[in-house]
């Protein structure tokens, strides 16, 4: 998982349109190098439990940020004006799918471990 992390770091370096974008896709990139390359398997499955937490949490946190306010969101209004649904609706259906990924996402990690 951390090879290939690597290798979409290194892709997202040539998609970055920023200096500062840059700089921080290049200092993550090789501090996940050196990690993939100079530490124990132990550091490496620690640090792949982090950024596996990391996004389960942040992709939550995110989409109850859409829910308390659909008007902001432009894909909702988007999707909405495609399909039958409000943008209320296609809001709760993300929130949904990231708590229901975090429930799955932490019921295979925690069981991984035991």
């Amino acid at each position: 998982m951390l090879w290939l992390g690597l290798l979409l770091f290194a892709f997202m370096l040539l998609l970055v349109r920023n200096l500062f974008g840059g700089i921080v896709v290049l200092a993550y990139g090789a501090l996940l190098y050196l990690v993939v390359r100079y530490t124990t398997a132990g550091v490496q499955v620690a640090v792949a439990y982090w950024v596996t937490w990391f996004l389960l949490l942040s992709g939550t946190k995110d989409a109850f940020a859409a829910a308390s306010r659909p008007d902001a969101v432009a894909d909702a209004g988007i999707l909405a004006g495609m399909t039958f649904l409000w943008r209320s609706a296609w809001c709760f259906l993300w929130l949904a799918g990231t708590i229901a990924a975090l429930v799955v996402g932490a019921f295979i990690l925690t069981h991984a471990s035991a």
